[in-house]
This record gives C-alpha cells, structure tokens and sequence, in this order.
C-alpha cells in the first residue's frame, strides 16, 4: 500500500532540502529553483503559500475555463490571457490582474532558468485524470503549477521500477512501476514544480517519473503548465 506526501505550503528559510530525496530539491523562494540545475535533480518544488491565487483559480476551474497558445517571452502576450480570463467572466478586474501577473512572472522566471524565448502556455480545467499512469515526458523540461484542487504527484528514484513504466495494469492493483511501500510525493495547490523530462541533456531514460492526482468528485483543478519551443 502506498502513501501520499503532501508538501507543506512553505519551508522556513533554515529547513533548506529538508524532507527532499537526493533527486528532488525543494526551496522556499524562487531563486531556490536553481537547484534545479543540480545533475542528481529530478524535480524541484518551490513550496510557497499563496491563498489568494489558490481561490482565484478555485473560481476560474468552476467555469471549465481553456486556454492554450504558443507566446514569445518580452512580447505583450499577457493581453491575450487576460482577454480570455475576463471573458469567462468568473473573477472581477482585481482577480483577473493578480492572475496574469503571477503567470506572467512564472513565465519569466521559466525564461530565466532555461532561456526559453518561446514558451507554450497552457491553463486550463480538468475534471478527469489527465495522465492517471506514471510516465516520462518526451520534453526537456516542464513547469506545472496547480492553481485549484491537487498538484501533480511523482515518484523518487528509490519508490520506482521504471522497467515497468510501462507494464499492464489489473484494475484491482496499484501501477506496477511503484516500488512496494512507496511514497507518491504530491504538489500542494499554488507550488510550483519544474520536471526534468526525457529529452534535458544527458537524461535520458532518467526523467521525472509522474501522473495527474486521482480526480475527485465534484472538484475540478485548474492546471499551468509551460513548456519550451
């Protein structure tokens, strides 16, 4: 039987990599991403707390709301999010702003880490388990930050078989990639994750074994996810 560890929603400054496994970095502030960086590193968590945004996108995920499209960092790509986000007519000006920006800076936070100019951006709502397996994406990298409902979920390197990645799953019986007695770990909603995937330098075969949480009866998640072109 396996179990869920769910991040707490901040790190005091001192804990540093506390309750993190040797392939995954957790900091309490943006420029603690740069662990990322680190070749033992997998996935790495900022775990901030952040209220306000989690019920903005608590609002938002109830209108079904999609959006998705390709944006060069620097250009006005914002008015195009923020067009879309009034359109749904579920937050008022002031929720709309606090939004946009915070996208805004995840986006430029992701051109800084990795120098992406062109970033595809997806936020939308998901009522369904997305990718419910564990698997590697055949990217270099992603960044997910779950604004509404649970955070993506991954394995450590000690809780996965990745053999078996890929291997028949009964319905009566957990995915067979995880490791008897494993530890799923789970993003609280408003972290951020960057996820090393399949394609980053000198990875492959070692990217970030994940999944969508299981989907939960009457709530939706709204999902950011951001990508280089």
């Amino acid at each position: 039987m396996s179990a869920i560890l769910r991040f707490p929603q901040a790190l005091p400054a001192a804990t540093g990599r506390a309750r993190a496994a040797e392939d995954e970095h957790v900091c309490h502030d943006a420029a603690g991403l740069a662990g990322f960086f680190d070749d033992l590193t997998t996935v790495a968590l900022w775990t901030r707390d952040v209220p306000p945004l989690v019920a903005i996108g608590e609002r938002l995920a109830a209108t079904n709301f999609q959006s998705e499209f390709a944006l060069e960092v620097g250009t006005a790509w914002s008015r195009t999010l923020r067009v879309e986000l009034s359109a749904a007519e579920a937050l008022c000006g002031a929720d709309v702003t606090r939004l946009v920006d915070d996208v805004a800076m995840l986006v430029e936070l992701f051109e800084d880490l990795v120098g992406a100019r062109h970033v595809g951006l997806r936020l939308r709502t998901l009522d369904h388990s997305m990718c419910p397996r564990f698997h590697i994406d055949r990217v270099p990298l992603r960044l997910l930050c779950t604004y509404a409902g649970p955070g993506t979920e991954w394995l450590t390197e000690t809780d996965v078989d990745r053999r078996l990645l890929r291997a028949l799953v009964d319905e009566d019986r957990c995915d067979p990639a995880m490791r008897k007695g494993a530890v799923v770990r789970r993003a609280a909603a408003g972290q951020v994750a960057l996820l090393k995937g399949d394609a980053w330098q000198n990875r492959q075969g070692r990217g970030a074994v994940h999944r969508s949480p299981a989907a939960q009866s009457g709530a939706a998640r709204l999902l950011l996810s951001l990508e280089a072109l």
